[in-house]
């Protein structure tokens, strides 16, 4: 089991947090489904009102922590799920904070393996790119984001198989930023 840190920003209708809340908790029912023992699922939704950021108005700030399978084979329907979710809020122009490495990292595998193609490949490792010093009090949280609201690159991670070495980067709300495919010279 791997946890899923994600924050929403100027959720300001109640709709939306239902909306985004119901679709955590169908998440969460089809974990259980495919998962035997619920007891290793934690699941915490935070709200709050955030009324300045350094300057700027943050509006309602919705928090979700939720253990989830890694993405396998048999769990690809779900990361489906949550790849398409974080897309679709993005392009309605919502401000997402994806909070954690390994979600980030989860997000490039399934770009590899959906899009690329690409389904034996294994990740080498993960760099933060933002908030390298900062050492928080919460143990599930890489990124605070202390510096900004704008969307940066906070990562870069890399996979690699026995030809080739795959170069993501990614940024805070779990858009690709860039993607390179390296021939692994073997000298």
């Amino acid at each position: 089991m791997e946890k899923l840190h994600i924050e929403y920003l100027k959720t300001d209708s109640i709709e939306e947090e239902f909306e985004i809340e119901n679709f955590w908790i169908n998440i969460r029912k089809e974990i259980y489904s495919i998962h035997e023992d619920d007891s290793l699922v934690y699941f915490n939704i935070r709200r709050g009102h955030a009324s300045a950021y350094l300057g700027e108005y943050a509006g309602i700030f919705f928090q979700v922590l939720i253990t989830i399978l890694p993405l396998l084979e048999p769990t690809l329907f779900l990361w489906k799920k949550i790849n398409d979710h974080i897309k679709i809020k993005r392009e309605e122009g919502k401000i997402i904070r994806v909070l954690n490495l390994s979600l980030l990292e989860n997000l490039c595998k399934y770009d590899l393996i959906i899009n690329k193609k690409v389904k034996n490949a294994e990740l080498i490792k993960s760099e933060k790119l933002i908030d390298k010093n900062i050492i928080g009090d919460d143990l599930d949280i890489d990124f605070p984001y202390e510096e900004t609201l704008n969307k940066v690159n906070c990562a870069k991670i890399e996979f690699e198989n026995k030809k080739y070495q795959f170069l993501y980067i990614i940024s805070s709300d779990g858009e690709i930023s860039n993607f390179e495919r390296k021939k692994i010279d073997f000298h």
